[in-house]
């Protein structure tokens, strides 16, 4: 195999896991994003991760939809071998709503997956167990600003590790949803740490291009209404009974500080 073909693998590994394995690594809280190039009405910045040499990344972009049918698509565990690039199986374990019912309080929902990475040789398979949950952000109590979506990696059962993959032990990311006459404006934040032995430039150099990727493939999937319409009546039925108004600005964030993950594999 050439240098080039072996470089391009490792390239490609890493575009492919940046998507969906993060590691909880300490944030800078006055730290500041730094805008970088941004394609398809896509925004796009960087800032640096405390006591590191990476980078969390931010996408910021447009999607024609209502916030229900966001909400729909990205819950959908069958539907994340689409929009997270690499994903070769994506396997439900447990949640807590159905296309019959959801939580009496949209930000009570969860659910629980085992999902495989697929990844070019010679480096190995990455797995990982993710807990997703919904926090809502609101004016009043009543009137809904933003949903975030946040998922990150925690032990189970259901699936033992294998000496077929590495297993992602820590990780995390955030999708931020406001609702506004367009549609929905999709944040999307991501700290990547792949595990094994990749270096960090290599990370930081292919991960500045995943909230385009994810944000380009959730608007052509919603585009396509590539959703579970029972799903999406019940949480629309349900963010309307919750909330009466929505408001169509965002909601400040803060930023939580994580402890920094750690590579506890040495397989590539």
């Amino acid at each position: 195999m050439s240098h080039f073909a072996t470089t391009k693998n490792i390239i490609t590994l890493v575009l492919s896991l940046s998507t969906i394995w993060i590691s909880p690594m300490a944030l800078a809280l006055n730290s500041s994003w730094e805008t970088l190039t941004g394609t398809e009405g896509i925004s796009i910045s960087r800032r640096k991760i405390a006591d590191s040499d990476s980078y969390e990344f931010r996408g910021v972009g447009q999607v024609e939809a209502d916030l229900a049918q966001a909400l729909a698509l990205l819950t959908d565990v069958s539907k994340q071998t689409l929009w997270v690039d690499g994903c070769e199986k994506a396997v439900l374990i447990e949640r807590n709503f159905s296309k019959k019912k959801v939580p009496a309080k949209i930000q009570d929902l969860y659910q629980i997956a085992y999902g495989v990475q697929n990844v070019p040789w010679p480096l190995t398979d990455r797995d990982y167990i993710i807990y997703s949950t919904l926090k809502t952000h609101t004016e009043d109590h009543r009137q809904l600003q933003s949903v975030e979506l946040i998922s990150k990696a925690i032990p189970h059962d259901s699936h033992p590790e294998s000496e077929d993959y590495v297993r992602i032990h820590q990780m995390l990311t955030t999708i931020i949803l406001t609702p506004n006459p367009q549609g929905v404006l999709v944040d999307f934040r991501v700290q990547v740490d792949p595990g094994g032995m990749i270096p960090d430039w290599v990370v930081n150099l292919v991960t500045k291009s995943v909230p385009t990727k994810t944000i380009l493939s959730i608007r052509e999937l919603l585009k396509e209404k590539a959703y579970d319409p029972e799903v999406y009546a019940q949480v629309l039925k349900q963010i309307h009974r919750q909330f009466p108004k929505a408001l169509a600005k965002e909601h400040p964030r803060q930023v939580i500080p994580f402890s920094p993950g750690k590579k506890e594999s040495k397989r590539l």
